[in-house]
């Protein structure tokens, strides 16, 4: 398998990353349904109305993208 882009293999568990984001009181998990329009709205505020569209899009997607929590706060990541 020497043509992986990104030897996923090797990356460190998940677990480690995750704590250390924890510590800074930031939490990363799946974003569930029911808090799309938490995210879309915040997306609009931050971004526009095409990020928002790309974002409800994400939402419909499986597995919904993942999302951090930080304070009330919400940032999203694909």
């Amino acid at each position: 398998m020497t043509d992986l882009l990104v030897r996923l293999y090797t990356l460190l568990p998940l677990g480690i990353e995750i704590n250390k984001q924890l510590i800074q009181g930031i939490t990363i998990r799946h974003a569930i349904i029911p808090e799309k329009h938490f995210a879309a709205n915040w997306v609009r505020d931050n971004f526009n109305l095409f990020w928002m569209s790309e974002c409800d899009v994400a939402f419909h997607n499986l597995p919904v993208m993942n999302v951090l929590l930080k304070t009330f706060l919400v940032l999203w990541v694909y």
